[in-house]
């Protein structure tokens, strides 16, 4: 029911705000209704987790579980609302492998995940190094990749990028969703051997690479 909607506030205000942001989406219909899956994407700004959000939400009427690192400041109330409310995956420095397992259970749960895996948003002409979270995860939880590839001009800090795009009404967003990528479970290592999560993760960063126009040199 569309009545049990998770976020009635970002349904009704804030997300018709970012969808008009977005100039251009190609491969909306690659993303399945229901889950379990994982959306992964490059990291452009501050703001893409709202723009993937925009896109994602209203079509599955579900929370997307993307991975978010801990804040520091405002810790308990930003980090509580993050987990209660907006259902994200809270990743602690001190330990990673935590934020693996949560996913791994939301995926069991038949819910969706989103991960950014270059961990940080960039204006580098060229995809960042990922970290190998993605491949832990499917090596556990064998289950589609969406790759998403973002182009957008909105700045990566979230201050400039909320004064940028509230009041200047500035910025250009394109997004690509390509079709899901399914791994065979024979091919995947039992365990978490260093080269072989690197090996999987350069798979879906080559597909994101294809559709952000952004090479992956890793």
């Amino acid at each position: 029911m569309y009545s049990l909607y998770p976020y009635p506030i970002f349904r009704k205000m804030i997300f018709p705000f970012f969808r008009f942001l977005i100039n251009d989406v190609k491969g909306e219909k690659n993303l399945p209704e229901k889950g379990p899956y994982i959306v992964v994407a490059n990291h452009r700004s501050a703001f893409d987790p709202y723009f993937m959000s925009t896109l994602i939400i209203p079509r599955i009427k579900r929370k997307v579980n993307f991975f978010s690192v801990k804040v520091k400041y405002l810790s308990f109330p930003g980090n509580w609302l993050a987990r209660q409310w907006a259902g994200c995956i809270i990743v602690d420095p001190k330990n990673k492998g935590e934020s693996v397992k949560q996913a791994i259970r939301f995926l069991k749960r038949k819910k969706v995940v989103g991960i950014f895996p270059e961990g940080r948003s960039h204006k580098e002409k060229k995809l960042l190094k990922s970290k190998t979270g993605l491949a832990r995860i499917l090596i556990e939880e064998n289950v589609p990749v969406i790759p998403v590839g973002i182009n957008n001009t909105i700045s990566t800090s979230f201050e400039k990028a909320f004064f940028q795009t509230f009041f200047l009404r500035s910025g250009r967003v394109s997004i690509s969703i390509g079709e899901p990528i399914h791994f065979d479970s024979s091919s995947l290592p039992k365990e978490a051997d260093k080269e072989e999560l690197d090996k999987i993760t350069r798979v879906v960063m080559k597909e994101i690479g294809k559709l952000a126009n952004l090479p992956y040199n890793y």
